[in-house]
């Protein structure tokens, strides 16, 4: 789904489809682990950031997947 916002209703567009549906932020995640980044509280020497407008950043879904998956390394 190419719209961050639409991921608000990801779970019912994407209910009972026979093609795989990509969640952008489950991606996103993906990569973050499979090039082993880290939190800057882990020692990592980067930073990554969301550009995101203030309704994807309301949505929480970002946040939520990140500090579930990707920070609890």
């Amino acid at each position: 789904m190419p719209c961050n916002v639409s991921h608000t209703w990801y779970k019912q567009v994407s209910n009972g489809r026979s093609v795989p549906f990509l969640h952008m932020v489950e991606c996103v995640a993906e990569e973050i682990k499979e090039a082993k980044l880290k939190p800057l509280e882990a020692g990592s020497p980067l930073r990554i950031g969301v550009l995101a407008t203030n309704a994807t950043l309301a949505a929480g879904f970002y946040k939520e997947k990140l500090q579930n998956e990707v920070i609890s390394l």
